[in-house]
């Protein structure tokens, strides 16, 4: 499963509580006999339009991988509300009128090699 953090997060520190949570899942008396390999941080799965999406796998008996997502899912949030992880979702940023690119004038913008000779 992915789960999404925001572009501003330590993705290391970010891993480091993903795998400690899953950890923690697979070690818990109620949750351990449907855990075969705990839930662990596999890569940086995609670069979102709102976050960074991180992979977590881990193996379950047959048909109970939604009961421990659910479950990881859960802990998961608590966890990242304890640590101040944001969990990301989509935002616009409205500009009017004065965006940072508009700030320069149009020849400051411009490649040299297409700017007017000023000193004819």
């Amino acid at each position: 499963m992915n789960v999404s953090v925001a572009y501003g997060e330590d993705l290391d520190r970010v891993i480091a509580v993903k795998n400690r949570v899953g950890k923690e899942l697979a070690e818990d008396p109620e949750w351990a006999p449907l855990i075969l390999t705990p839930p662990r941080a596999l890569r940086v799965d995609n670069l979102g339009d709102s976050g960074i999406e991180i992979k977590i796998l881990g193996e379950t008996k047959p048909i109970r991988q939604w009961d421990v997502m659910g479950q990881l899912r859960l802990r998961l949030k608590k966890a990242f509300d304890k640590e101040g992880i944001e969990i990301p979702w989509p935002h616009t940023k409205v500009y009017f009128g004065n965006t940072p690119f508009n700030n320069l004038n149009r020849e400051e913008r411009a490649p040299e090699d297409t700017r007017q000779n000023k000193s004819k």
